[in-house]
């Protein structure tokens, strides 16, 4: 009887061991179909973006004349950041920059100050005919849109200029004391 006890309890744990193999051959590929077309989808992602790169440095290299990035945004903007850089201010690679963000802007650049990426510091140019424009003259503020919402933000105005850098950044004070004593607009 002992035997068959252990007899019957082997076959039975052999039927599990086989029942399982089976199911999990039944899913592997499955997942690996899955798997091969995540990657398909994946290399073709990345062409598409790398020829989408490309397709962006060469128009941006067609509004810069053959030149870098920094050619293309507006030299007033430029100067803004050499003042600041002539005042001791460490600034990165200036490049241009959305305008759909701030209505009735014409022209925007980025640029980090002093290393710091996340907090970059913005420059918009305003259409004095907007009412963006109005509102940075007024309130120091500007109307944001973004992804379907709006609001407004504090800004540096300095004639037809918005200049935003986000209260976090060590910067801050320093960056809007020199443009506020010494930008003439």
């Amino acid at each position: 009887m002992k035997n068959f006890k252990k007899l019957f309890l082997f076959a039975l744990m052999a039927f599990v061991i086989v029942s399982l193999a089976a199911c999990g051959d039944k899913e592997k590929p499955a997942e690996k179909e899955e798997t091969k077309a995540e990657a398909k989808a994946e290399k073709s992602e990345k062409k598409n973006e790398e020829k989408g790169e490309e397709k962006n440095e060469e128009k941006s290299e067609e509004k810069a004349g053959g030149q870098s990035g920094e050619a293309a945004v507006e030299p007033d903007l430029l100067d803004i950041i050499t003042l600041l850089k002539d005042n001791g201010i460490e600034t990165g690679e200036p490049k241009p920059y959305t305008t759909e963000d701030i209505p009735g802007s014409t022209a925007a650049v980025v640029t980090e100050i002093s290393g710091e990426e996340m907090l970059p510091l913005q420059i918009y140019k305003l259409d004095p005919a907007s009412d963006n424009y109005k509102l940075a003259q007024d309130k120091s503020k500007v109307i944001l849109e973004f992804e379907g919402q709006k609001g407004e933000i504090d800004i540096l105005s300095k004639g037809p200029y918005a200049i935003f850098l986000a209260e976090g950044h060590p910067e801050r004070e320093k960056v809007y004391k020199i443009i506020e004593e010494k930008l003439k607009p």
